[in-house]
């Protein structure tokens, strides 16, 4: 038998290995088929913060614009 796992996103039906599944399932496809319990049914998700704190800086003098002669 095939030991691919079909899923689905809007009329777009597919056929994934073990490998591709995480890819597929983070986009958005849903599982219609699954041959084992191999697969896990939701991936874990990992919730980090990121700290974002935006840094000024300051220009003391303008930088001057370097123009190209026309050939």
């Amino acid at each position: 038998m095939d030991d691919r796992i079909v899923m689905r996103k809007a009329n777009r039906i597919i056929r994934v290995t073990e490998n591709e599944y995480n890819r597929y399932l983070a986009n958005g496809y849903e599982v219609v088929n699954q041959p084992s319990n191999k697969v896990a049914d939701e991936p874990t998700k990992v919730v980090t913060k990121i700290d974002v704190t935006p840094e000024v800086v300051e220009v003391s003098e303008d930088i001057p614009i370097k123009r190209r002669r026309r050939k």
